[in-house]
This record gives C-alpha cells, structure tokens and sequence, in this order.
C-alpha cells in the first residue's frame, strides 16, 4: 500500500518509533502491518497519522503515483540525450526524498548513475551500480537489465571494450524494450575490430531503432559509425565519404548537436591523418579541439589527435610539441587516463627522439595494456610501428612473435 510507504517514510524522517505514531491511534503492531502493507485500514487512521506527521497525505500519494511515469520521462530524455529536458526532470524528481525509500528506488538509482554516464563522472557510476549490487541483488527484469546497461557503456567509456560487449550481451531485448544498447554493442565491436561484421550488424539495427523511434540524435551517431567502418574500408570513395561527412556535419549543426559536429570533425580528421593529409588532419583537429572544454577527456584525446598530425607533418616547433604533450599528459593523469597516459608518454619519447625508449615502453607496457583492455584498434597500431622496427633492426624473432597480428589484420 503506498500509504504504508509514505508513512514509514516520513515517521522515520520524524524520528518517531512506531509505538509513538501510533499513541492513542492504534498498537504498534498495527502500525508496522500498515507500514508493510499487511492489512486494510481506515482511511481516519491515515489521516490521524498525516496530521500526527505534519504532510499532506493526498498531495504526498500524487507525487507517489506519478513517479513511476517521472523516471520513465527521464529515462526516455537520457536515451535521446536532450539535456535540457534531462536536467528538468531530474530537478523535478529530486524534490522529495522519499523516492530513496520507496519501491522505486533502483530504478531511480540505475538512472541516476546513467546521468553520470552521460557526465563522464565514471567513479560516480561505479559507486552507484555497486551499491545497487550490495543492497538489490534481485532486480526486477527492467531494473536488471538496465543494470547491464549501464555497466556495458561504463566498461566502453573507460576503454575495456570486451568487457562492454561482454555485459551487453546479457540484455535481454524482450525483457527491456530499449534497443539503444545496440550501438553500444556498435562501438564495442568497432574498438575490438574496426573489420568485424558485428559493428556493421549493430550499427545499422541501432540506425533503424533510433529513427524508429525520432530519436534524430542518437540517428547521427549510427550513421558515424557506419561512416567509420566505410572509411576503413581497402578501397573506397573518399570524396564520397568527404561529402557524407559534411552532410552529417550540418545535420548536427541543423539540430543545435555541437557535440555530435565535434565528433564527426574529429573522425574526419583521423581520416585525413590515415591519408598522410597531415595539413588538413591538423586543421580540423586544432578546430575541433577549441570547441571542448581544456580538463575534459575529450580535450585529452583531441588534444592527442592535434600534437600527432602536427608531429608527423612537422607542423609544430619541438619546443611547442613537447610543452603541449606535457599538458596532454598532465591532464590525461589528472583525469587518471590509463590509455592517454601511456600514448602520450609514447609521443613525448618521439619527440624527443628516445626511440630506444619509444619502442622498449611500447614493447613492455604500451600493448600489454591495449590488449588487456581489448582496444584493438590502438593495439594493431602500435603492433606495426614494433613490428616494422623489429624488421629494420633485424630482431627477426620478436618480429615472428608479432607477425600473427599484422597477419590477422589483413584477413
């Protein structure tokens, strides 16, 4: 009985015990059976106990019985991103602190920690789904599923992709109805192998849940990433992908997405690095660097992108790419990065010309650490550069070792 929840809520905020509340009212027994919603009451008992209180019951059980469609809201404004409506509701929820003890509690939990998500606060999610974990062990099937959710985008925005896909694939669509997981799954695959079919699979099922569901947003990002998998494509059409790009470019811009115009910039950028178009890979990186905030991750990794296509075009003074990659790093340690941390300690030994540094962290740390991630994108990147080092000092051997990898990523 909600009015049994609410009671128990507010005698405990009250500091009353439930012989107090029940003084001249009925027994204390009677008290924790209604709290529990073990028998039928009157409706002056519950009236004795509001006044007792000091709440107004009926306005109490309208905030009650709107909080299941409330959460519902805000999950629906999460999955579509529109933040404006997300900060809205979430405000609007927080305002009574009963929904912490009510039935509804892990559902409001698992948003909250999707909110952080979509904040980049990782440790606050963590904190969140862990407690969820301790104290719900039985989810209900939505609650458990969203569960899974949230630990699948978790894993892939802090770089352990195989995990992610791992989680994920414990979603079962008939049981949680929201099918945005399926770009999750995208991304995941892309990172463990930009050639797998599975990226493409999933990419085009989120492409088609999204505009399904007119969530033009989260349409961008499918179409990304279908854009990613065509860039890598051996050979294909680059003034064609130029174009797509620039087309996405300005429906993000027609829909007010700068963040989604930055990612697309960032990718096309990297497209142009792949080219050896250094000039154009660094204009567009420097662009798209100014556009994000200087402490963030995305700074960090943009920031990367920028001092990378200026060092292998040799677009920058030493002096100016040493100081910006001390920075990047600085700020990749701060944010505890463990993946920039690492890639820019390796650009600091390349500019610095310690190549026997370069390639011994490379060996001994830099791939044990791609790999154990699963972020096998980087991890093939830094396999060849070692691999063709091998090669030119003859170290035929450790070549061997590797050549699996190179072999692997032409199939």
């Amino acid at each position: 009985m909600q009015e049994g929840e609410i009671i128990k809520f507010y005698r405990k905020r009250a500091g009353l015990t439930q012989e107090e509340l029940g003084k001249d009212i009925c027994t204390s027994t009677h008290v924790s059976r209604i709290e529990r919603g073990e028998t039928q009451y009157s409706k002056e008992i519950i009236e004795l106990f509001s006044e007792r209180l000091k709440i107004d019951i009926q306005n109490e059980l309208n905030y009650f019985n709107n909080i299941e469609k409330k959460l519902n809201s805000w999950h629906t404004s999460i999955i579509k991103q529109n933040m404006i409506e997300v900060e809205k509701t979430k405000k609007d929820i927080e305002k009574n602190y009963i929904i912490n003890f009510s039935k509804y509690a892990p559902l409001f939990q698992l948003l909250q920690a999707r909110y952080y998500l979509l904040q980049n606060e990782f440790e606050k999610t963590k904190t969140i789904l862990k407690d969820i974990q301790k104290k719900h062990p039985d989810l209900p099937p939505f609650e458990k599923n969203l569960k899974w959710l949230v630990w699948g985008i978790l894993y892939g925005k802090t770089d352990n992709y195989e995990k992610s896909i791992q989680v994920l694939k414990n979603i079962n669509k008939s049981e949680f109805g929201n099918l945005e997981y399926y770009i999750y799954l995208s991304l995941g695959y892309y990172q463990v192998n930009p050639k797998s079919i599975m990226t493409y699979v999933y990419a085009e099922k989120a492409l088609k849940y999204f505009k399904k569901t007119y969530n033009y947003l989260r349409a961008i990002d499918a179409e990304a990433i279908l854009l990613l998998i065509k860039g890598n494509e051996k050979s294909f059409d680059f003034q064609e992908v130029l174009e797509s790009y620039h087309n996405l470019i300005e429906a993000s811009e027609r829909v007010n997405a700068l963040d989604r115009k930055i990612l697309l910039q960032n990718n096309l950028a990297d497209l142009y690095l792949k080219r050896k178009d250094f000039e154009n890979a660094q204009i567009l990186f420097k662009v798209t660097l100014d556009m994000v905030d200087r402490s963030s991750y995305k700074y960090v990794k943009y920031l990367y992108n920028y001092l990378e296509s200026s060092f292998f075009g040799n677009l920058l003074l030493k002096n100016d790419l040493l100081r910006k990659a001390n920075e990047g790093k600085a700020i990749a340690e701060k944010l505890d990065s463990s993946l920039f941390k690492i890639l820019f300690r390796l650009l600091i030994y390349l500019i610095e010309d310690k190549l026997d540094q370069y390639y011994s962290f490379m060996e001994k740390t830099a791939l044990i650490y791609f790999q154990s991630v699963s972020n096998m994108v980087v991890f093939k990147t830094y396999v060849e550069k070692l691999y063709n080092n091998y090669i030119e000092t003859k170290n035929y051997a450790k070549a061997i070792n590797l050549s699996k990898f190179i072999l692997e990523e032409n199939i």
